[in-house]
């Protein structure tokens, strides 16, 4: 599958999306990670040096995305993994 729509942009947006790369997840503190949100309902915590990448490629907005509420989470350090937690 490919996204949404599954053209080129959204298989490899969803694949980037999906497979994160243990360096993309590094940190010491919770300052050191990011979230990064595609639409209401896909969102992920990366490493905020490496989340410009993931905001400018992400998988494609879906139709329902609205029907999602905004995401009460925040971006927080876990044994040196960033991860999401409520916020």
């Amino acid at each position: 599958m490919g996204g949404y729509e599954g053209s080129p942009a959204c298989v490899a947006g969803e694949a980037r999306w999906s497979h994160v790369p243990p360096a993309d997840r590094g940190c010491k503190q919770d300052g050191d990670c990011q979230l990064v949100s595609a639409d209401s309902c896909f969102h992920l915590v990366v490493a905020a040096s490496a989340a410009a990448a993931y905001e400018a490629e992400h998988p494609c907005v879906y139709p329902n995305a609205g029907m999602c509420p905004p995401p009460r989470l925040k971006a927080v350090c876990e044994a040196g993994c960033c991860v999401s937690a409520p916020g």
